[in-house]
């Protein structure tokens, strides 16, 4: 038995080493390292974890958040879905090797890098919802809560603009109705 614990406690030493980097690069986002076009780094990353190489994961992960959010300040769908990529496979590899909390946090963060529009598609999914189902304030309330989150997720969808349309021509005076005709139509 003592051999096992000695194997183990050896094995364990290095990922422990490596989560330790990974919540510095987590907590303070490093400085990017130009190490290569972050799309190509992504695809060996994920190789790594398909491969099961958690440790040369953990130890690209720094570098790759550094990339991604350097790439994520251009505001761009494609660039904020490229750092919600990695944060995703951080957490996937942070739950292959137990650490279940920092799984947790980083999965967070990952959400809170999702683009606006992502954060409001529930909202005009459930718009349509309600819609359909011939609930007006249940409609309205759910797209002012979508255009909260991202104006343009609203306005420049030509079906959920028509909603909003029929909504003011038909419910004029349901609740939500006007403040979010009146939003949308703002900006038209």
């Amino acid at each position: 038995m003592r051999r096992r614990t000695l194997l183990t406690a050896t094995a364990a030493a290095g990922p422990a080493a490596l989560l330790m980097c990974l919540d510095d690069a987590l907590a303070n986002t490093p400085a990017p390292s130009g190490a290569g076009p972050l799309d190509g780094r992504l695809t060996g990353a994920r190789a790594l974890y398909d491969r099961g190489a958690h440790a040369r994961l953990l130890a690209a992960l720094p570098g790759l958040i550094a990339g991604a959010h350097q790439g994520a300040v251009s505001r761009r769908s494609l660039d904020q879905a490229r750092l919600s990529a990695v944060y995703s496979l951080a957490s996937a590899v942070l739950i292959k090797l137990g650490s279940y909390d920092r799984a947790r946090l980083t999965a967070c963060g990952r959400s809170s890098s999702r683009p606006l529009s992502a954060r409001a598609r529930p909202g005009t999914d459930m718009a349509r919802a309600w819609w359909a189902w011939q609930r007006p304030e249940q409609a309205a309330h759910a797209l002012l809560d979508a255009y909260r989150a991202s104006p343009g997720e609203v306005h420049d969808r030509p079906a959920i603009r028509r909603i909003v349309t029929q909504l003011a021509e038909r419910h004029p005076r349901t609740s939500g109705v006007r403040e979010l005709h009146a939003a949308v139509t703002r900006i038209i």
